[in-house]
């Protein structure tokens, strides 16, 4: 979780990342593989962890759901969504 949290501030804190390129960047690709590692669970949203996400400052929310649970998550950035799942 530490390791997703330190790429997410990378993002916020890098100011030669624009905000249209931010789901381009090399290191997304393992924010995206963190998330789903992470994030997700056998009931399909991992509460724990997408809470210690929003105290950190960032916002996790669903951007398509079932009757079981989110099909996709995404985590908000000032540079843009990284849509996970």
């Amino acid at each position: 979780m530490e390791r997703l949290i330190t790429l997410l501030k990378t993002i916020e804190e890098d100011d030669t990342i624009p905000v249209k390129d931010v789901v381009d960047q090399v290191f997304t690709y393992t924010i995206i593989e963190l998330a789903c590692e992470l994030l997700i669970d056998e009931n399909g949203n991992n509460t724990r962890y997408v809470d210690v996400l929003r105290k950190n400052g960032f916002g996790v929310f669903p951007v398509e759901r079932d009757s079981v649970g989110w099909l996709l998550g995404a985590i908000r950035t000032s540079k843009g969504d990284i849509i996970y799942g």
